[in-house]
């Protein structure tokens, strides 16, 4: 079973209302066009034999400092992907939302997506309104999140740090960054160690994490986490597998940013044997999502 573990869903009537509620991320005009569902998505993942694509609301976190704001944009999220999964014909599923930084209101939300929605995790951007998601306020969130054994995505807020902004590379550079930095972070910080049954997956290949690996205790963290195969790289592809093992990478396009036949032609072509390919394609995801 094929399934991509990172794909987006807005249409501009939903951009609106969480630009409405405060939320300020605003996709280009093309990315927000293709990421309707439409027939072209449809025979995009027919394409390139995705059976299952997984959708996250990504940078557009509903993380607001008003409560009533931020619980709202949560709730408007995890019903609009609810729709999303039942008009899809089985062709989709979904990582919730949260109301962070409102702790006790984000563990609420967890609890409607895992127990009432049937969502298969959470997305949490790579940190919470300017805090870090190993901030000790965040404690009991992660608690609820061990004691349910979820799995939780990763995605990066393109906050730009670096002044990644001044060439529009807030996301193709400073997400990168972001990405890294929440990883060594859930690791340094003892979060992985102290959540085990939390199964967290760190987009596009982990940012920087196999370039800047060491071995030791860093190393046997970031080892724990898992990794979505988003590059377009080959030989950072390679790099990755070497590093953080064929099993804990798995197919991810960022759609509507790539395609799933080019994100699965890319796998294919980079030289790995057969069984890695395919259990990058076909299987790791399934195992860790339990479908």
């Amino acid at each position: 079973m094929r399934i991509d573990v990172h794909a987006h869903y807005y249409t501009p009537d939903f951009m609106l209302r969480m630009w409405g509620l405060g939320c300020t991320w605003r996709p280009s005009d093309r990315i927000l066009n293709g990421a309707n569902v439409t027939q072209k998505r449809t025979d995009d993942l027919a394409a390139g034999g995705v059976d299952l694509q997984m959708l996250c609301v990504g940078a557009l976190q509903p993380y607001l400092p008003e409560t009533r704001h931020a619980m709202e944009g949560a709730t408007h999220v995890n019903d609009f992907y609810t729709e999303a999964i039942e008009k899809g014909g089985g062709r989709y599923a979904a990582f919730g939302c949260v109301p962070l930084p409102h702790v006790g209101e984000a563990i609420a939300e967890a609890t409607r997506c895992l127990d009432q929605l049937g969502f298969r995790g959470i997305n949490l951007g790579c940190s919470v309104a300017g805090q870090a998601l190993d901030s000790p306020e965040f404690e009991p969130f992660w608690q609820e999140l061990e004691r349910r054994h979820t799995v939780v995505f990763l995605h990066p807020l393109g906050l730009a740090p670096l002044g990644t902004a001044a060439y529009d590379l807030n996301f193709t550079l400073g997400g990168r960054f972001e990405d890294t930095v929440a990883a060594v972070r859930l690791v340094r910080s003892g979060i992985v160690e102290r959540f085990p049954n939390v199964r967290i997956i760190v987009p596009h290949l982990g940012g920087t994490v196999p370039f800047l690996w060491r071995q030791g205790p860093l190393g046997d963290g970031l080892r724990k986490l898992y990794y979505d195969t988003i590059n377009g790289a080959p030989t950072s592809l390679r790099c990755a597998c070497e590093t953080v093992g064929t099993d804990r990478l798995m197919l991810g396009t960022d759609y509507p940013y790539n395609t799933p036949r080019e994100c699965a032609d890319y796998i294919e072509s980079s030289g790995l044997r057969p069984e890695e390919a395919t259990a990058i394609l076909d299987r790791n995801a399934q195992q860790l999502l339990g479908l």
